[in-house]
């Protein structure tokens, strides 16, 4: 069967699920495969509008996922490829919504890496990244999406171009899946999925994109820059051939066959490195190569974690390499900044706008604010770092380092710490709470107290679904208060480090995910215990290894970890 005979074919399909009302429902990557299908469907789509111009069809969502650290040369491909679609579909009067999801701020790269909240994902661990970054969100994108769809309309029909010939890897999940290309199949979820590709072979989809080229107009593309793309990214001149080397290659760790710019889920971004080298015009990409390669390089550097446990367990805590020291991440964020800033400038050279940002405003106060909840720096130790790097032009050049030898990490131990943190008795800045104000305020003070479930008193702070940082109130700190907030705050050695979060908190600027209030307030009562006897401040965890044990309960079906 030629390729107009098997693109007829996947037509047909679309048309009959159209006409009986079904919503498609396109997951759209920008790659030669999503955009092959979502071709397809719009070829159908203008077809039947100019057939039947009176009679109303259902609409068309097409989804893609931005996990904001995609290769900068992709995610300006994509975007470019957003825009001729919705053109498309306007110059046509077809009714397609285009939806693009992001994870929330405090899952994004930045903020989950910086912040200490979690290490990067290395080789061999598990994707979580891709759950937070594509699976959740586009999951929320969905069904919000779905749910603005008004009218008696048959089940969405989610798209997909997978295709079993992509690898025997993905043929073997495919088949586990029970995916088919003319016949709708389940998900997981119980969702209706169809794959309209299927059984198409890699010269199948580079031919009906060739000729999608060769005839500019049928499709909302020529997709030009789809084998521009594909070319660069194997340091090739001709997108077929390098669809073929890159393909007889792994792909990254989460399937994607461009992967994220700072991912070390793989050992190397191949096809960043191609373009990197082929091409002097992707040289602005050297410094996020050079980032992700320090990070996979240090992975094994013990000296570059914090020994400072995050549990108490039965009067112990915690010791052994966990979370980047907070030195690694003054490091990082330093070296972040100081390549968004040498980007912006470069963009303004060539008066383009900045075609990658690592840390934008809302992320910058997150890290600031969550470093010091947690202790990890003095309260607004980000925003003066932000100060040296835009306002004194300070550079961070990030190191090339010779990779870390292997080791197995050493096993948490633990060290006596007594109960005393925790015995009830509430420091005036030791929780989430103010004993003055819920002793003494009355009805008409700027902030209440309210309880929570076992009656304890927390402040009366903004909430929403998830952790927000406004941005208008970011902003302002940052034109007004810069210079006022690292002089009282950080330069002064007798304030509390967690003071900057309640800041924060206090000026309405971060608002905490509904029902956090009991975890923050344990994480604050921690922080605070720490700071008073000095763990913070240690320069050598392996002075105190001696003092400590390996197994804080005798008993394990007594543990109770208190804080994870």
């Amino acid at each position: 069967m030629d390729i107009e005979a098997k693109a007829r074919a996947v037509r047909r399909t679309l048309r009959e699920l159209i006409l009986r009302g079904h919503p498609l429902v396109f997951a759209y990557s920008s790659g030669k495969d999503s955009s092959t299908v979502l071709s397809l469907g719009l070829e159908e789509l203008r077809a039947l509008r100019g057939q039947r111009p009176d009679i109303a069809f259902p609409p068309t969502l097409v989804l893609m996922a931005d996990t904001t650290v995609e290769n900068p040369e992709i995610a300006q491909y994509a975007r470019a490829e957003i825009g001729r679609i919705q053109q498309f579909a306007a110059a046509h009067h077809i009714d397609v919504r285009v939806g693009v999801s992001v994870p929330n701020l405090n899952d994004t790269w930045a903020v989950r890496t910086i912040s200490g909240r979690s290490l990067p994902r290395f080789p061999g661990q598990s994707h979580d990244c891709t759950e937070d970054w594509k699976v959740k969100p586009m999951g929320r994108l969905r069904k919000r999406m779905l749910a603005e769809i008004v009218g008696d309309w048959a089940e969405p029909v989610t798209l997909t171009g997978t295709r079993y010939d992509e690898s025997r890897a993905r043929g073997k999940k495919m088949t586990a899946r029970g995916e088919r290309a003319t016949e709708v199949w389940r998900n997981k979820e119980g969702e209706a999925m169809l794959s309209p590709i299927a059984e198409w072979s890699d010269d199948d989809v580079w031919e009906y994109l060739g000729q999608m080229r060769a005839t500019p107009g049928r499709s909302y593309s020529d997709f030009t820059d789809t084998f521009a793309i594909y070319a660069s990214a194997a340091g090739a001149s001709c997108a077929v051939v390098a669809d073929m080397m890159l393909g007889s290659k792994p792909k990254n760790a989460c399937g994607a066959r461009f992967g994220c710019a700072v991912c070390t889920l793989s050992r190397e971004d191949k096809s960043l490195v191609n373009m990197i080298e082929s091409d002097g015009k992707y040289g602005y990409l050297r410094e996020l190569n050079r980032l992700q390669r320090f990070l996979l390089a240090t992975q094994y550097d013990m000296s570059r974690r914090s020994w400072l446990g995050r549990t108490l367990t039965n009067q112990h805590m915690a010791v052994g390499p966990d979370r980047y020291s907070p030195a690694m991440l003054d490091e990082l964020l330093c070296y972040a900044l100081s390549i968004d800033r040498a980007e912006a400038e470069a963009s303004r050279l060539l008066g383009i706008d900045a075609r990658f940002q690592l840390i934008g405003l809302e992320q910058l106060v997150l890290i600031d604010a969550l470093w010091s909840r947690d202790g990890i720096h003095r309260p607004f130790h980000a925003l003066k770092r932000y100060r040296e790097v835009y306002l004194e032009g300070a550079h961070y050049a990030v190191p090339v380092l010779p990779k870390a030898p292997d080791i197995a990490i050493p096993p948490r131990r633990w060290l006596y710490v007594g109960d005393n943190w925790d015995e009830g008795q509430r420091f005036f800045d030791s929780g989430l709470s103010n004993p003055l104000l819920e002793a003494f305020a009355g009805d008409g003070c700027c902030r209440k107290h309210v309880s929570g479930k076992d009656g304890t008193a927390y402040l009366d702070i903004e909430v929403a679904d998830t952790i927000t940082v406004d941005p208008e109130g970011a902003s302002l700190v940052l034109e007004l208060e810069l210079e006022g907030l690292i002089a009282a705050y950080h330069d002064n050695p007798s304030v509390s480090r967690t003071a900057g979060y309640r800041y924060y908190l206090d000026l309405g600027v971060l608002a905490l995910k509904k029902g956090a209030h009991a975890e923050v307030d344990a994480i604050l009562r921690r922080t605070a215990f720490f700071e008073r006897n000095g763990y913070l401040d240690l320069a050598n965890w392996q002075d105190i290894l001696p003092r400590t044990i390996g197994n804080p309960w005798p008993d394990r079906a007594g543990q109770q970890e208190l804080l994870l």
